[in-house]
């Protein structure tokens, strides 16, 4: 129902991330019926969310709050975690404990070399029942690891080696839209989007990146740097573009903080990148009209430059209020992030927090 909502609300084409198995992280699972009714709503992209680096011990699993499907048990008794130098084992994710006086409880880490063996089965028994379309892999994308667990022992160039074939999997092998966290340029021709490399780096996450779901009324200065247009430099857009898609980290999406959710859309629409909203029910019910005015602005510039190069970003005026990007096959979009209306060279009036697409060579 919400992606047929959606869609009378001007989404046309759209990543729906579904919970997958990771009931645990995202507050709920999403049924087989639920998969098999959103595939057959045209031109939507059925995102399941997907991990294959943190897990449990098995004698930890008694003190947690929950546990997650997506915990592979089958690891520690295959001695496939990652070993530190010390022969102890990487830590990872911190979890919940049951006593709430207690510290987290730190997962141990799959090793990378083991990785792909692990997601061959589980992508494909899923897809057994449920039509996934997308596959997201979480914390693939970044950091590199060493094992040093003689069974498996690898070095961070190995490491690379082995995320490059995870992430490859899901396309080769199961014909599925990829995407990961964050995201390196290493990383850019394994996948098809990365969630978190528009968000400026280190300036994105509040609550260390748990409080997903949570709407800010206030914003952090942290995200005042993040998303000023003072500061911010596409160049990420300028070398990519036309090679990989760029959203928002999970934490960082265009409604979290409501007072600069304008600001966010003029920089998806001068930056041809395409917005991303997260909601419970109650959220949901409360944003449809901004929704719908935050896709219609947003997505244009992104449909027309996907899949072309963006060849020039300069600012208009000295205070940087005034921006415009110039992509390859002629699209250019310029935004005004200033108070006041600006006049452009051929009279047109660019009002404030205002956007203008121009197509064409």
């Amino acid at each position: 129902s919400v992606a047929k909502r959606l869609k009378e609300l001007g989404f046309d084409n759209f990543l729906m991330n579904c919970a997958g198995g990771a009931e645990a992280f995202w507050g709920l699972r999403s049924t087989t019926q639920e998969v098999r009714e959103l595939a057959k709503i045209p031109r939507i992209l059925v995102g399941c969310y997907d991990i294959y680096s943190d897990f449990i011990e098995p004698d930890q699993l008694k003190d947690l709050r929950y546990v997650s499907s997506d915990w592979i048990p089958e690891i520690w008794k295959n001695n496939d975690m990652i070993l530190d130098s010390q022969g102890k084992p990487a830590r990872g994710w911190g979890v919940f404990p049951k006593d709430p006086s207690k510290p987290k409880i730190h997962c141990a880490q799959l090793c990378d070399a083991r990785a792909v063996e692990y997601a061959r089965e589980r992508i494909g028994r899923i897809l057994k029942t449920d039509p996934y379309s997308a596959r997201f892999l979480d914390t693939t994308g970044t950091g590199l690891r060493d094992c040093w667990n003689p069974k498996h022992p690898i070095n961070h160039r190995e490491s690379l080696g082995q995320r490059q074939s995870l992430l490859y999997l899901p396309a080769s092998e199961f014909n599925l839209i990829t995407g990961t966290e964050d995201g390196l340029e290493c990383f850019v021709p394994s996948c098809d989007y990365f969630e978190g490399a528009f968000s400026a780096p280190n300036h994105y996450r509040v609550g260390q990146g748990r409080n997903m779901w949570e709407i800010y009324d206030d914003v952090p200065e942290i995200i005042q740097m993040g998303t000023s247009e003072d500061l911010r430099v596409p160049l990420w857009e300028m070398v990519f573009h036309d090679c990989i898609v760029s959203y928002w980290y999970w934490t960082d999406y265009n409604n979290k903080f409501p007072k600069i959710w304008w600001k966010r859309d003029l920089l998806n629409f001068v930056c041809g990148t395409p917005p991303m909203y997260l909601f419970d029910k109650d959220t949901f019910a409360k944003i449809q009209t901004q929704l719908a005015e935050s896709v219609k602005m947003t997505t244009p510039v992104a449909k027309l430059t996907g899949s072309v190069p963006m060849v020039d970003y300069r600012w208009l005026t000295p205070d940087r209020k005034v921006q415009q990007s110039r992509f390859a096959n002629g699209t250019r979009a310029t935004v005004n992030f200033g108070d006041k209306a600006f006049t452009m060279e051929d009279g047109f009036i660019l009002k404030s927090r205002g956007s203008r697409l121009e197509t064409g060579k």
